[in-house]
C-alpha cells in the first residue's frame, strides 16, 4: 500500500512538473512571437518618429499606468486565490466596477479641467492626448482583470495568442498611422490604444461565452463580502503597487522636467530594449508561477518547492542575455535604430544590471501577495520610491542624467536583492506548518 502511494505521489509530481513546463512553454512561445514582431518594427518606428515623440508616448504611458493601479483597487490580484469559482467571479466583478467608476471620473475630469491639467504636463499636443486617458485606463484595467481570470482558469494558450495579437496590432497601427493619420505625432499613442482594445476583445469574447451561464453567481451581497475578505489588497497592495509604479515611472516624469523630452525618448527606447528578456521569459513563467504558487500555498501552506525551481530557471536563463546586452548595447543600439539614438546605448549599459535583478526578483515577489504580506511589500516599495527620487534629484543637482540613472540602477539592484531574500522567507507559512516539499 505504501509502495503504491509512493508511486502515485512520484507520478503526481512528475505530472505537475510536466504541466508547469508545458504552460510556461506556451506562454514563452506566444511572448517570443510578439517580441519578434515588436523587434522587427522598432527600427522602422525609430526612423519614423523622433526621440521627442517617443518621450511623449512614454509620459502618456506612465500616467495611464499609474492611474490603472488605482482603478482596479488591486482586487484583481485576488481572483486566483479563492477555491470556489463563485468567489473569483465576484472578486472580478468588484474589480470591474471599480475600474468603470475610476474611468468615468477621469473622463469627467478631462472634460471639465483639460486646460488646467494640460498646463502641468510638459508635452506637446497633450490636450489632445488627454481624451485617450480614460479609455486607456479602462482598457488596461479590464485587460488586467481578464488576465488574472484566464490565469485562474489555466487557459495559458489564450494568453499566449493574446500577446501576439496585441503586439501585431500595436506595431502595424503605429506604422500605418504615420502615413495616413491626421495627427502623426500621436501615431505611437493611438497604435498603443488600438492594441489595448484588440487585446481586451480577444480575451473578453471567449471568457464571456464560457462564463455567461454562471454570471448569476455574481450578486451585491457576495461582492461586498469578498471586498471585505480581501480588503488587504486595496489597503496594502494598492499603495505598494502605486508606489512601485510611481518609482518605475519616475525617471520618465522627472527626466521630462529636468532634461527635456529628447532625453526621455532615449530612456524610453532603452526601457523597451532591456525589457525584452523579461517579457520573453520572466513574464511567461510568471503567469504559470502565480497559479501554481497560489494553489500550493492554499493547499499546503508552502510554495517553497516551486519558488526554488523558478528561481533556478530564471537565473540560468538570464546570465548570458544580460551579459551580452551589457557589452553590446552602446554600439549596437545606434547601429540598429539610427545614429540619433546613441545616448540610448549609454543608458542601456547603465541600466542592464538593474534589469537583471528585476528579471529574477519581480516574478518571485508574487509570494508576498500569496502569503498576504502586503505590508512588507509596501515597505519595500516605499524604499524604492525614496531611492529613485534621491537618485534622480542628485542627477539634476549635478546636471547629468547619466549620474542620476547610474545611482537609480545601483539602488534598485540592492533593493531587488533584498526582495528576493524576503520573498524566499515567506514562501513557507511557518505560523501554520513546517511542510516543505522535497
Amino acid at each position: 500500500m505504501r509502495l503504491t502511494q509512493l508511486v502515485i505521489k512520484v507520478k503526481g509530481r512528475y505530472f505537475e512538473g510536466s504541466i508547469f513546463r508545458k504552460n510556461a512553454s506556451l506562454l514563452l512561445a506566444g511572448t517570443a512571437f510578439s517580441l519578434v514582431i515588436t523587434t522587427l518594427v522598432m527600427p522602422v518606428l525609430s526612423r519614423l518618429y523622433t526621440p521627442e515623440q517617443f518621450g511623449n508616448l512614454a509620459l502618456f504611458t506612465s500616467i495611464t499606468t499609474i492611474a490603472t493601479i488605482i482603478a482596479t483597487g488591486q482586487y484583481e490580484l485576488a481572483i486566483t486565490l479563492p477555491k470556489k469559482k463563485a468567489s473569483s467571479l465576484n472578486v472580478g466583478a468588484l474589480s470591474l466596477l471599480l475600474t468603470l467608476l475610476v474611468s468615468l471620473m477621469t473622463f469627467f475630469v478631462v472634460m471639465i479641467f483639460k486646460t488646467e491639467v494640460s498646463r502641468f504636463i510638459p508635452a506637446s499636443q497633450f490636450t489632445l492626448w488627454l481624451y485617450f486617458v480614460p479609455l486607456s485606463i479602462f482598457m488596461a484595467g479590464l485587460n488586467q482583470i481578464l488576465y488574472y481570470w484566464v490565469v485562474y482558469k489555466r487557459s495559458f494558450k489564450r494568453l499566449a495568442l493574446n500577446s501576439v495579437y496585441k503586439a501585431g496590432f500595436v506595431s502595424v497601427s503605429q506604422v500605418i498611422y504615420f502615413y495616413v493619420g491626421v495627427f502623426k505625432e500621436a501615431g505611437l499613442l493611438i497604435g498603443q490604444v488600438v492594441g489595448q482594445i484588440i487585446a481586451v476583445i480577444f480575451l473578453l469574447k471567449p471568457v464571456y461565452k464560457e462564463e455567461k451561464h454562471d454570471l448569476f453567481l455574481i450578486n451585491k451581497t457576495t461582492v461586498k463580502s469578498e471586498a471585505l475578505k480581501y480588503q488587504r489588497f486595496p489597503k496594502y497592495s494598492l499603495p505598494a503597487s502605486l508606489i512601485n509604479n510611481i518609482a518605475n515611472q519616475l525617471p520618465v516624469i522627472l527626466l521630462s522636467n529636468f532634461f527635456g523630452f529628447a532625453v526621455v525618448g532615449q530612456y524610453a527606447l532603452t526601457q523597451r530594449i532591456l525589457s525584452v528578456p523579461g517579457a520573453l521569459i520572466s513574464q511567461s513563467i510568471l503567469a504559470v508561477f502565480k497559479e501554481r504558487a497560489s494553489r500550493d500555498y492554499r493547499e499546503t501552506n508552502s510554495c517553497r518547492g516551486i519558488y526554488i525551481k523558478t528561481f533556478k530557471a530564471l537565473l540560468k536563463l538570464s546570465i548570458i542575455p544580460f551579459a551580452i546586452l551589457f557589452i553590446a548595447t552602446p554600439k549596437l543600439i545606434p547601429f540598429i535604430f539610427g545614429p540619433e539614438w546613441i545616448t540610448a546605448g549609454v543608458y542601456a549599459q547603465i541600466l542592464t544590471i538593474m534589469f537583471f535583478f528585476r528579471f529574477i526578483a519581480s516574478p518571485l515577489s508574487y509570494v508576498l501577495i500569496v502569503a498576504e504580506k502586503q505590508q512588507v511589500n509596501l515597505f519595500i516599495q516605499i524604499s524604492l520610491l525614496t531611492m529613485a527620487t534621491l537618485s534622480l534629484f542628485t542627477g539634476k543637482y549635478v546636471g547629468s542624467a547619466v549620474v542620476g540613472l547610474t545611482l537609480f540602477s545601483i539602488g534598485y539592484s540592492v533593493l531587488y536583492l533584498f526582495m528576493l531574500i524576503v520573498s524566499y522567507k515567506f514562501s513557507i507559512n511557518n505560523n501554520l506548518t513546517r511542510y516543505s516539499p522535497k
